[in-house]
C-alpha cells in the first residue's frame, strides 16, 4: 500500500522508549509507530461514542481537544 510521510514531534523520553521497544523487537521505529497507531484506531473504532457508532468521541484525560478552524 502506498504511504505518505509525516513529521512527528516527540520528547526525548518517548523517543527513547520507542527506540528501546523497536530494538527489543528487532524492528525499525516507524514499524512500532505504525502498529501503535493501528491499535489506537482499532480501540477507538470499538469504543462507545466513536465516529462509527454515530456518537461524539470522548476526549481522553491529558489530551488536547482537536483544533477547529
Amino acid at each position: 500500500m502506498p504511504t505518505d510521510n509525516y513529521t512527528l514531534r516527540l520528547d526525548s523520553d518517548r523517543r527513547r522508549q520507542l527506540q528501546e521497544i523497536a530494538d527489543d523487537q528487532d524492528r525499525d521505529m516507524s514499524y512500532i509507530i505504525r502498529k501503535a497507531i493501528d491499535e489506537y484506531i482499532d480501540r477507538h473504532k470499538k469504543s462507545p461514542g466513536s465516529h462509527e457508532t454515530g456518537g461524539t468521541p470522548q476526549r481522553q484525560a491529558g489530551t488536547r481537544p482537536a483544533k477547529t478552524e
